[in-house]
């Protein structure tokens, strides 16, 4: 009998090792000091829905975007309704 080839292995370590929705709050919280806990978390909230729709798409073939930029658009949309109220980097 032979052996399946093997082309990849993934290791999924967020939420296991990395603790991603702490990472991003900090991030929020970095970004917009002045925001308070239920603003960081409505931020999040829209991040984290963002991103689980985006990924449903890429499932379903809809559309192939890298994780890094999946993110990268998460942030861009987390942070426009904070442009009028602080000044980004």
């Amino acid at each position: 009998m032979s052996e399946p080839a093997i082309g990849a292995v993934v290791f999924d370590v967020l939420g296991t090792l990395v603790d991603e929705p702490a990472g991003i709050r900090a991030g929020i919280r970095e970004l917009a000091p002045a925001l308070d806990a239920p603003q960081v978390e409505q931020l999040l909230s829209l991040w984290q829905q963002h991103i689980d729709r985006e990924q449903r798409r890429i499932l379903a073939g809809v559309r192939y975007l890298a994780g890094d930029s999946l993110d990268l658009e998460a942030a861009r949309l987390v942070a426009g309704p904070l442009e009028s109220t602080t000044r980004l980097p």
